[in-house]
């Protein structure tokens, strides 16, 4: 797919554990090519929930870890999930 994408800004989540607390920081996300599969989440969600799902879909981040990405970055992203995908809604935000 597209060249990874820097975010604006690094982002830190923390996570409990059974050991303990663990922090992840995020700095750049890349995505794979949208299989058929994915193509499935467009029947299955709409509006902005749709792009944050293919987001996570593709990225391999969870959900919960995408919410929490600058919102800033979430346009570019969403419309390189989009890109490769017959038809694919642009979100706006320019890659």
């Amino acid at each position: 797919m597209d060249a990874p994408y820097r975010l604006s800004k690094p982002v830190t989540i923390t996570y409990d554990g059974a050991d303990g607390p663990t922090t992840r920081t995020i700095e750049v996300v890349e995505m794979r090519d949208p299989t058929g599969e994915d193509m499935l989440l467009v029947d299955e969600f709409t509006g902005m929930r749709l792009v944050l799902e293919m987001i996570a879909a593709l990225s391999g981040l969870t959900l919960a870890e995408v919410k929490k990405l600058p919102a800033r970055d979430i346009g570019p992203l969403g419309d390189r999930a989009f890109a490769h995908l017959p038809g694919g809604p642009k979100t706006g935000g320019g890659a």
